[in-house]
C-alpha cells in the first residue's frame, strides 16, 4: 500500500476521532509529508513500514480496547474464524509432562481422521521433532503450515507413523449429548457464535427431543468469548417463546432498541435448563445469558461472565480492516453488562488456576481475543499461556472446553441441580 492511500485512510481516521482544529488542517497532502519526512531526516533511519505501525497504533490508542487495526493476514483468520473454519490437523492432544502428546480429541473428517490418527493415541515426534523439545507455540506452527506433517505415534506398545496434511477444516461449533440417569438430560456444548450455528442447533435439538424423552438442558457457555452477534440473538430466541426482550442495544447518537424473541415455540418445550458460564464467557454468549436470565428461562451456574457488552463491526479497507465499536448492549433491564459481566445464580469456585491467567490477560488486551478463545483443534486455546500455567491445568482447562460430562466437575454439578430442578417440576 502506497504512503498515500495510507494517508486517506489515516486523514478519516484522525478527523473521525480528533476534536481538535488542527487535525483537520494538516491534510492529505501534510500526512504524506510528515510521514515522508520523518523516513528522511529522522536521526536513525526508520523503515516506513514502522512509521506507518506507529501511526496506526497512535490512533488506536486513543480507541475502547476492542476497535483495532486488522492486518492482511489477520483479516483472512479474522473472516475464516467467522465461518468457524480452522487450518490445522483437527486434534486436541494433552500438554501435561506425564501424558505429554496423548490425543484427546479427533474431528470427524478432518487431515488427522482421514490419516487414521485415534483418541489416546501418543504423539512421539513431530517431523523427527520429540515433543517434550518443542515449545507450545512450535508445536501449533508445526501443525498449522497448510503443509504435510510428519507425526510418529505410540499406540499401544506399537509405533506407527502418519503423515496427514494441515488443511482448512470445518471446525464444530457445537456438540450435544444426552445423559441417561435418573431422567434424560441433554448437554449442549457451544463453541463459538460463527455463521448459521442457530440453524444447525436447532435441527439437533428437535432430532434429540424427537428421539428421547429429555427432561432438561444443559447449555454450556464455558470459554466460549462470543462471534456473531447475531448468532447469540438467535440461539438465547431458540429458548424464548414469542415476544420476550432478550438485549438492549444503545447506540453512539443515545438511541436504544430493544431485541425481542420472535420464536413461535420455545425448541426445548419450556423443560429445565441450566447454562454453565465462567470469566471467560463473553460477547454474544452474555446476549444468551443475559436474555435467558431477564426471562427467568434458565439458571445460571457457574462464576461471573467476562463482561464485553460492546459490538464492533469490521471495516474492510484495500487489503488490511479496522474493527470499531459502534454500539454497546445490556440486559433487557437496562442493567450495564460491559466491564461489568453477569453474575450466576448459583455461584462456584472458578474451575482451574489457568482460567485465572487467561482472563487477567484477556483483560489487559494481551491476547488478541478474538482468535485466542475459539477452541481451534491445534490447541489454539494454550498459544502464549503454556510457559505461566502447570501442563495438569492446561488439561483441566481443555476438559471443560471439550464438554467431558465425565470428569468435569462443574457438569456432574450441573447434573445434580438439573436432576433437583425436574423433581420439582414433577411434583408441582
Amino acid at each position: 500500500m502506497s504512503v498515500a492511500g495510507f494517508c486517506r485512510v489515516l486523514l478519516i481516521l484522525s478527523l473521525f476521532l480528533s476534536k481538535v482544529a488542527f487535525s483537520a488542517e494538516i491534510g492529505e497532502s501534510g500526512l504524506v509529508g510528515i510521514i515522508r519526512t520523518i523516513e528522511g531526516s529522522y536521526m536513525t533511519t526508520l523503515p516506513r513500514e514502522k512509521i506507518i505501525e506507529a501511526a496506526v497504533a497512535g490512533i488506536f490508542k486513543s480507541l475502547d480496547r476492542d476497535s483495532k487495526f486488522v492486518s492482511h493476514s489477520e483479516l483472512k483468520v479474522f473472516r475464516d474464524k467467522l465461518r468457524s473454519v480452522v487450518v490445522g490437523l483437527g486434534i486436541v492432544y494433552s500438554f501435561s509432562k506425564e501424558d505429554l502428546g496423548r490425543v484427546r480429541y479427533v474431528l470427524h473428517d478432518s487431515p488427522a481422521y482421514k490419516a487414521g490418527i485415534q483418541r489416546n493415541d501418543k504423539i512421539l515426534q513431530i517431523d523427527n521433532y520429540d515433543l517434550n523439545t518443542l515449545s507450545i507455540s512450535a508445536i501449533k506452527e508445526k501443525m498449522s503450515t497448510g503443509h504435510k506433517v510428519v507425526l510418529r505415534i505410540l499406540r499401544g506398545n506399537d509405533i506407527k507413523e502418519f503423515v496427514p496434511q494441515s488443511t482448512k477444516i470445518k471446525r464444530e461449533q457445537f456438540h450435544i449429548k444426552r445423559i441417561s440417569g435418573k431422567f434424560q438430560i441433554l448437554y449442549i456444548k457451544i463453541h463459538t457464535f460463527a455463521d448459521s450455528l442457530s440453524t444447525q442447533l436447532k435441527g439437533a435439538i428437535e432430532k434429540a427431543f424427537r428421539e428421547s424423552e429429555i427432561k432438561g438442558v444443559i447449555l454450556d457457555l464455558r470459554y466460549n468469548n462470543g462471534g456473531l452477534l447475531s448468532e447469540g440473538i438467535n440461539v438465547a430466541n431458540l429458548f424464548l417463546k414469542e415476544n420476550l426482550p432478550i438485549i438492549k442495544i444503545s447506540e453512539g447518537d443515545g438511541m436504544e432498541n430493544t431485541i425481542y424473541s420472535d420464536n413461535l415455540i420455545d425448541v426445548a418445550d419450556g423443560c429445565p435448563m441450566i447454562v454453565l458460564m465462567n470469566r471467560l464467557s463473553a460477547s454474544s454468549s452474555e446476549v444468551v445469558i443475559a436474555g435467558l436470565k431477564y426471562n427467568d428461562r434458565a439458571v445460571l451456574l457457574g462464576a461471573r461472565t467476562f463482561g464485553k457488552g460492546s459490538i464492533q463491526e469490521l471495516f474492510p479497507i484495500q487489503d488490511f480492516g479496522i474493527t470499531l465499536t459502534i454500539s454497546t448492549f445490556s440486559s433487557p433491564s437496562g442493567n450495564p453488562i460491559n466491564g461489568v459481566g453477569i453474575a450466576a445464580d448459583i455461584e462456584i469456585p472458578f474451575e482451574v488456576d489457568t482460567s485465572d491467567v487467561l482472563y487477567n490477560r484477556m483483560k489487559n488486551d494481551q491476547l488478541n481475543r478474538s482468535a485466542l478463545f475459539l477452541l481451534d483443534l491445534d490447541n489454539d486455546k494454550t498459544d502464549d499461556i503454556g510457559e505461566q500455567s502447570s501442563s495438569v491445568e492446561l488439561d483441566c482447562a481443555l476438559d471443560a472446553m471439550l464438554g467431558d460430562t465425565s470428569i468435569d466437575p462443574t457438569i456432574i454439578k450441573s447434573i445434580s441441580v438439573m436432576q433437583e430442578m425436574i423433581d420439582k417440576k414433577i411434583k408441582d
